[in-house]
């Protein structure tokens, strides 16, 4: 791994999207509060999760690693990270999607290489990374 033969660490950035959290005020105005908190543990789980899985990849391929979360809309956060952080190289993956998770995913990857000028990026398919 290049991280490994340049001494580097790699950091894995999660993004917690508010998605579902677009309905509170519906929600809140029926009164199903239990709703919104399951909301929020269910993207703290998914950010233990993506945490767990990131640890288990960097750790088998022996590179010093850490995990930033963040809140917030994908595309924002992911763009202002790679802008504003000091980041050598951004590696996206992108994955096939088909009828609404392609919809939904909004073509994260396509949309911040076209947002992001530095630092340079490497697009992987799903199976590469």
């Amino acid at each position: 791994m290049l991280a490994a033969q340049l001494d580097s660490e790699i950091v894995g950035l999660h993004v917690r999207d508010p998605y579902l959290k677009q309905f509170q005020t519906e929600i809140y105005a029926q009164g199903r509060l239990e709703y919104l908190d399951h909301v929020d543990q269910c993207l703290a789980s998914d950010a233990e999760e993506a945490t767990s899985a990131f640890g288990i990849l960097a750790t088998g391929a022996n590179v010093r690693w850490r995990v930033k979360t963040l809140d917030g809309e994908p595309i924002e956060q992911i763009t202002r990270e790679a802008e504003t952080g000091d980041y050598a190289l951004l590696i996206l993956g992108r994955r096939p999607r088909k009828g609404f998770a392609a919809w939904r995913s909004r073509d994260l990857p396509g949309k911040i290489l076209a947002a992001v000028s530095v630092p340079p990026i490497m697009l992987v398919p799903a199976d590469g990374i």
